[in-house]
């Protein structure tokens, strides 16, 4: 099957260091599979980063997916947790872009996918558990990408994250394993083991209520922290 297009609007005119991460491994493994990976709305004040722009599946855009696909809204699959259907294989045949709700810099935050779908974007749901942005796009390709059902994709729910003896933390995110079970996450560009405390992907729809959770269950970074220098050993890279 023909690589599709993933879309993660990003309003944001600054990007965090975990967003960073996140779009990096997203673009490497779209180019890895033929795909295409768009950030849209981008402010024009927006600076993509080297390591970003450098991977030629991505590409910046200022202008919305409204725009972008004005006379081709029914091949755009919006990602919505208030979807009534599940992400099927079958829709890799119907969709050709699939759409994840932006990062957004209003306060309050604006629910951005409620929007999308009020002008008129079919939404499919990923499942009931909480997603990382990686994730979430990871788990759309190997559904409508590679045919392999929502349900059986390899996951881990919540997994441990054990820095030595005495110290370990809990994510409170679902994950797709490797082959050997472990979560995969995307790596750190300094040291190329994995972060410990990335966003998750539903905040663009509710931001404030997920983070604030999050960061009460396992003391989630904000956007714009500095990751912590303490990484789990037994992580793997996302295979190639």
């Amino acid at each position: 099957m023909v690589g599709k297009t993933f879309i993660v609007e990003h309003l944001d005119p600054e990007l965090g260091p975990w967003s960073e991460l996140e779009y990096i491994a997203i673009a490497k493994e779209t180019q890895e599979t033929n795909g295409n990976f768009l950030l849209s709305s981008l402010p024009t004040e927006f600076k993509v980063p080297a390591a970003l722009n450098s991977i030629p599946a991505f590409k910046p855009e200022h202008r919305g997916v409204e725009e972008l696909y004005a006379d081709n809204k029914a091949k755009v699959c919006l990602l919505d947790p208030a979807a009534v259907k599940d992400l099927s294989p079958e829709d890799g045949e119907t969709f050709d872009a699939f759409l994840f709700g932006g990062i957004l810099g209003d306060d309050p935050p604006r629910d951005r996918t409620s929007e999308l779908r009020r002008k008129g974007f079919e939404g499919r749901r990923l499942g009931p558990k909480q997603m990382t942005t990686d994730t979430a796009v990871r788990v759309t390709r190997l559904v409508v990408q590679d045919g392999i059902a929502l349900e059986k994709v390899p996951y881990v729910d919540f997994p441990e994250l054990k820095f030595n003896a005495h110290e370990s933390t809990q994510m409170p995110f679902r994950y797709v394993t490797d082959k050997e079970g472990n979560p995969i996450m995307p790596e750190r560009q300094d040291s190329g083991t994995p972060p410990t405390q990335p966003r998750p992907w539903t905040s663009y729809v509710h931001q404030e209520e997920d983070t604030e959770k999050a960061s009460h269950k396992a003391a989630v970074t904000p956007q714009h922290c500095e990751p912590p220098s303490k990484q789990s050993p037994n992580m793997r890279q996302a295979p190639r």
